[in-house]
């Protein structure tokens, strides 16, 4: 009988199948390739089925199953059990503190000096990976930082607080008051687009023109008074436009209405009319001063430079075929933009004023509301009317148009900050508000609302921190709209500690509300 049991493995024998063993000559019984130390779970993998159609072979008990060649078995390892990472810089920080064993000692020092500058007097340094336990303070900045305890981490409040010793400063957000410091009545303000009826001087005096009479208040002493009126004779007759000078903040340009149009100079601190200039055909809206000389534009386009110095007439252009309702000089005093009824803006050069250099398109209204900005000598804003309430603002070297914003009002009046990049402008119906602009993103930072009509005038105060408007529901309010430069020595407008009201004459037109 024979037996079944496989023969003993040689003791060299590889437990492992061979590839080069033909399929036909193993058995899974009697093979003496495999190891009887084999683990059942392998065994079970790696095993192929056995074939139960398979006839017995002579001289045998158990059946051959054939099967593929097999690779070696290899091992998978669970990834999920370990911490490869805690492995790798376990490694890696062994080799790097044998490495910082023999470093150089002035490569050492240099790292400790650049921790302890950074960090102060901390026992360790996560972020540099030293420790300053043993560090000696190479620099002035090397005492602790104020209101971190010692041996904590370095931290992103350490470095905060590192920079705050150093100087740098965390921007300010500036609140603007969107309620009027002050009312004041003016009872007989014109409501009309275009005139111009209110006007602050350098010298801290602020005039206003009601009907034909002319007030001006001194915002240093809150005192007002009475400058001069019209002929009670002609009833008729008003007060069309009136600015400062700025070369002597004391003289006042006036221009009346008909029938004579003229335009006089006032002494406002002696209260004496000092000369007249020749007038217009037409009646004088609007005044603009650039050094001596005076421009004026009038109802028919026609625009004077007078030369205040000898009284006599320099250019006479015209720009517009309708009303000039705006005028504006640039800061350096080259250029003259002017806006018009017939929703133009013309800019004129100083040293060719025969023609317009450039014509500015694009309102689809008259445009009174002209402003140069302060901060950079060829940008004009400009502001349309009822049927165009878009603010532009004009690059005058190319004549293109930058940027725009639509409103969705009337635009009135247009104020430049003194000291930042934003604009304030007055508006008409519906809200009669007035808004403050961020240039360039044209973001509204603000809206001021308190008016009951039309805004129609904008002024601005010497220290450029306080804006004044007045409006056609005969009021004049005051606005705390823009941020004072810090090095300024303007005094604010005074208002009574008392009262914490204006201090007015009590028989001035101009009257607390």
């Amino acid at each position: 009988m024979t037996s079944c049991l496989p023969p003993a493995s040689p003791p060299c024998q590889s437990p492992l199948r061979s590839p080069l063993r033909s399929p036909s000559l193993r058995s899974p019984l009697c093979s003496p390739l495999r190891s009887p130390l084999r683990s059942p779970m392998r065994h079970t993998l790696h095993r192929t089925p056995r074939s139960t159609n398979t006839p017995l072979s002579p001289g045998s008990c158990c059946s051959t199953t054939p099967s593929s060649v097999q690779s070696p078995d290899r091992f998978i390892p669970c990834r999920k059990s370990l911490d490869i990472d805690f492995a790798n810089f376990t490694l890696t920080q062994e080799i790097a503190n044998v490495c910082l064993d023999n470093e150089d000692h002035g490569l050492q020092s240099y790292k400790n000096t650049l921790a302890t500058t950074l960090f102060e007097d901390r026992e360790s340094n996560s972020v540099l990976g030293n420790s300053l336990r043993n560090a000696v303070p190479q620099s002035p900045h090397s005492g602790a930082a104020p209101g971190t305890p010692l041996g904590r981490q370095a931290s992103l409040r350490g470095v905060y607080q590192q920079n705050k010793k150093r100087g740098f400063q965390k921007p300010t957000i500036r609140n603007i008051p969107t309620k009027e410091e002050r009312i004041l009545d003016a009872p007989g303000m014109l409501d009309d687009f275009y005139l111009h009826l209110l006007s602050w001087s350098l010298g801290n005096l602020l005039a206003v023109a009601l009907q034909n009479n002319v007030y001006i208040w001194n915002a240093e002493t809150g005192s007002a008074h009475h400058l001069c009126g019209l002929q009670e004779e002609q009833p008729q007759r008003y007060y069309s436009s009136l600015g400062w000078s700025v070369q002597d903040p004391h003289i006042l340009a006036l221009s009346s209405g008909p029938p004579d149009n003229g335009i006089e100079m006032w002494d406002a601190t002696a209260g004496t009319r000092l000369s007249a200039l020749q007038g217009q055909a037409h009646r004088v809206g609007v005044l603009s001063w650039n050094g001596s000389l005076l421009a004026s534009g009038a109802r028919d386009g026609t625009i004077m430079i007078h030369d205040t110095r000898s009284g006599s007439r320099v250019a006479s252009m015209t720009g517009h075929m309708g009303e000039v309702c705006g005028l504006s000089w640039s800061p350096d005093g080259l250029n003259l933009a002017s806006g018009g009824n017939d929703n133009l803006v013309q800019l004129f050069d100083v040293n060719r004023l025969d023609a317009p250099k450039t014509t500015l398109r694009g309102h689809t209204a008259a445009v009174k509301a002209l402003g140069w900005s302060p901060h950079q000598s060829n940008l004009l804003a400009s502001g349309g009317g009822t049927e165009d309430t878009t603010l532009r603002f004009w690059n005058t070297t190319t004549g293109a148009c930058s940027n725009s914003v639509y409103t969705a009002s009337q635009i009135c009046c247009l104020l430049w900050s003194k000291h930042s990049n934003e604009v304030v402008t007055s508006h008409g119906f519906s809200d009669y508000q007035l808004t403050i602009w961020k240039y360039p993103m044209l973001v509204s930072l603000a809206e001021l609302k308190g008016h009951a009509a039309r805004v129609l005038h904008l002024a601005i105060s010497p220290d450029g921190q306080t804006v004044v408007s007045a409006a056609a529901d005969e009021t004049i309010r005051f606005w705390k709209c823009f941020a004072k430069e810090e090095n300024s020595s303007m005094k604010s407008p005074h208002w009574d500690k008392v009262n914490k009201r204006p201090s007015l004459l009590s028989d001035s037109a101009l009257m607390i509300r």
